[in-house]
């Protein structure tokens, strides 16, 4: 491939590789985003190269953001359809995030009680009775129980 191969695309496109490169994402996510429906797929060059607008730089960094904030792609599609939305859209971007906002309430929960059984646990307590516990337990049991894995190396 020559270096000069893109120069005729307009400067208001970008291939699938000039857009990964742009934004650090990995062509197969970049297909699952299309896919998903969280990018529109792009039209074609009359070599079949995908040609992104520029905006699709913006658009990829806000999905990453707002992923690494914990949001599933469903959410996402929800709130990037919510953003889009002609006015009134107001009321249903606050219940997103109220939702959103409860499901990390609940993972941290479960993570605080997880937390403390396992310290329950380090500290030599014995939490199989416990019912929040007892998944756990039963692992840690299993795993002493198993006969230790010796390598040869």
């Amino acid at each position: 491939m020559e270096t000069g191969q893109f120069a005729t695309l307009p400067k208001s496109r970008l291939t699938s590789g000039q857009l990964c490169g742009a934004t650090k994402l990995s062509r197969g996510a970049l297909r699952l985003y299309e896919r998903e429906g969280l990018i529109a797929p792009p039209p074609r060059s009359e070599g079949g190269y995908r040609l992104y607008p520029e905006e699709t730089v913006d658009l990829v960094e806000a999905i990453k953001l707002v992923k690494s904030l914990g949001f599933g792609l469903g959410e996402i599609r929800e709130f990037l359809s919510l953003l889009g939305a002609d006015g009134g859209a107001e009321r249903e971007l606050r219940a997103l995030a109220k939702r959103h906002i409860a499901a990390i309430g609940a993972r941290i929960e479960g993570l605080t009680e997880l937390r403390e059984g396992l310290q329950a646990y380090l500290s030599g307590e014995d939490f199989a009775d416990d019912e929040e516990c007892a998944a756990v337990a039963r692992l840690l049991r299993r795993r002493r129980a198993a006969p230790a894995r010796r390598s040869n190396s």
